[in-house]
């Protein structure tokens, strides 16, 4: 009986799509969307809580893709239109890594991709990961995959 109604339950919340608050080193590879970041002025920040970190190293994997209109019209005899993105990665104050990018095109539309791929372990175990986007797209579109692993 209660095991019928422990699987029930678990039927009906995993479903539900819920905010990245966490995550597990060695677990799932999450998705986060611009409604997991909260702005800071014009700039977008994520703070997740990491479990399973014991000072052993770990591979980093953070990969974000924006898109959106431009920020900036250049000066230009055709239409030119530039695009950036920053993306700053931080665990429990110890600096991961970073990564920026700038694109200029004649669309008014455009799509940047940001990677941070790194292998480090902490002199202090990492227990909040921080992630920090900026970028002068207008009507901006997040999309971030990140994982944590242990080295092998």
């Amino acid at each position: 009986m209660y095991n019928r109604l422990f699987l029930l339950l678990l039927l009906c919340f995993s479903g539900q799509a819920l905010a990245v608050d966490s995550i597990f080193v060695g677990g799932v590879r999450h998705t986060l969307t611009q409604e997991d970041f909260f702005a800071v002025g014009d700039s977008f920040q994520a703070e997740l809580d990491v479990f399973g970190d014991y000072g052993q190293e770990l591979i980093i994997d953070i990969a974000l893709r924006v898109e959106g209109d431009a920020g900036k019209e250049l000066p230009t005899s055709t239409p030119l239109y530039m695009y950036d993105a920053q993306l700053y990665a931080s665990c429990s104050g110890s600096a991961i890594g970073q990564d920026s990018s700038y694109l200029y095109s004649p669309a008014s539309h455009g799509e940047l991709q940001l990677l941070i791929n790194t292998r480090m372990t902490f002199a202090n175990t990492c227990e909040r990961l921080t992630l920090f986007v900026t970028s002068s797209m207008l009507n901006k579109d997040m999309e971030m995959k990140l994982s944590l692993m242990e080295g092998f």
